[in-house]
């Protein structure tokens, strides 16, 4: 296996910018047959790129993933944020963020969504007919966020593997240390000192 016909997109806020994020993307393009880097981009363009390249089948973002939208009830739920050419956060409603990817999913074998809180999404991009997601059940520090994905892009460079699981279990394992971390520096709402960092998952289509 190898990681060809992919897609790289970054979605750093001006306001909240990821350090890592760039530095990432031209790692992971370094192990891969990538386009061009897209160094912002809204869902729109994200629609307009698998449209207009149908042999695409890896797409890796680098975003936030815990943007607030706020739906009809007054709920407040977490999407993405994406990022205009000037960098402001452009936010949709997260079903509207699967419905967009989900139209793509007879190409797509991967969905990389290398941002915090990103589980929900997944799950749902896998729902809709979307293959496999990787993505993080918990927040997610730059550092390890960028370890964990281009270990798993280096297994398929280095032959290693011959699988995205195995990948993704490879990169597991080489940054164990770092993953499912408990992290006294931040607190949960409650006060309670400590909270859960790092966990990758990745999400599977059973069909």
């Amino acid at each position: 296996m190898t990681y060809k016909d992919m897609a790289i997109m970054i979605c750093s806020p001006h306001n909240h910018p990821l350090p890592k994020a760039m530095e990432e993307a031209q790692m992971v393009e370094t192990f891969t047959s990538s386009l061009p880097i897209l160094s912002y981009g809204t869902l729109s363009d994200l629609d307009d790129l698998l449209a207009n390249n149908p042999y695409l089948k890896v797409l890796h973002l680098i975003m936030h993933g815990d943007a607030a939208w706020r739906n009809p009830d007054g709920s407040v739920t977490s999407t993405p944020a994406w990022t205009d050419m000037k960098g402001n956060i452009i936010t949709e409603a997260p079903e509207t963020v699967v419905r967009t990817i989900a139209a793509h999913a007879t190409q797509l074998e991967l969905v990389f969504i290398n941002a915090c809180d990103t589980a929900p999404l997944g799950e749902a991009l896998v729902a809709a007919g979307v293959r496999r997601a990787i993505c993080w059940e918990t927040i997610v520090d730059d550092e390890v966020a960028m370890a964990f994905s281009t270990d798993f892009y280096d297994a398929a460079k280095k032959g290693m593997t011959y699988t995205y699981e195995d990948a993704f279990n490879y990169a597991w394992r080489k940054n164990a240390a770092n993953l499912c971390r408990l992290d006294c520096r931040l607190k949960r709402v409650n006060g309670v000192p400590g909270v859960l960092v790092n966990v990758p998952r990745m999400v599977v289509s059973s069909q």
